[in-house]
């Protein structure tokens, strides 16, 4: 746990705060980007870039994806929401 907090603490503070506010506040792409003051569609391209710099952050410290599944069996997954509705999921 203590990679993954210096990882983000490494991160920029945008990117650090649309992270927190998907990942771990639990809000939709759409509530972050209302609460950041940015277009949905701006937080789903930040939100990428985001992504790939932590796990860039996370590489670079010997973190990878298989270590972390290992490492995390007593921890629930991370629940990101999605930015927009799906097409499947509008009346």
């Amino acid at each position: 746990m203590q990679t993954i907090r210096e990882s983000l603490e490494a991160l920029a503070a945008d990117d650090r705060e649309l992270l927190t506010l998907i990942a771990w506040e639990g809000l939709t792409g759409v509530e972050a980007a209302g609460v950041l003051g940015i277009r949905p569609a701006t937080a789903r391209k930040r939100l990428a870039r985001a992504r790939g710099r932590l796990q860039n952050e996370l590489t670079s410290r010997g973190f990878s994806a298989g270590s972390a599944a290992r490492s995390r069996t007593d921890v629930a997954p991370m629940r990101c929401a999605p930015l927009s509705p799906t097409p499947s999921s509008l009346p």
